[in-house]
């Protein structure tokens, strides 16, 4: 997989891949952007050919966004990721769901 076009949102370079085989399919989940400034995932049924998302999952307002971390329970997914801003740094939390 490769950083996108200008039009998207993992324009850049791409950080920290996060991969989690659930049945039949893929998940990546992978920072992006030129900081990193987005979370974002993609899906494959061969972990080698990736479709990604049109849009972020997550947009840093300010700072930069990170190393996320996802793992699945029941029908939900739960990522875990990282806040920094200046000399300050956040560990996030976001309930979300693959596609």
């Amino acid at each position: 997989m490769k950083p996108g076009t200008d039009a998207e949102w993992d324009i850049g370079a791409l950080y920290q891949p996060w991969v989690v085989k659930d049945g039949d399919f893929y998940y990546m989940w992978y920072s992006a952007g030129k900081g990193p400034q987005a979370i974002g995932y993609a899906w494959s049924t061969d972990g080698i050919n990736w479709a990604k998302t049109d849009q972020a999952i997550v947009t840093a307002s300010s700072g930069y966004y990170g190393t996320p971390t996802v793992i699945k329970s029941n029908d939900d997914w739960h990522m875990w990721f990282l806040h920094e801003s200046g000399s300050n740094s956040d560990i996030m939390y976001i309930n979300t769901i693959a596609q």
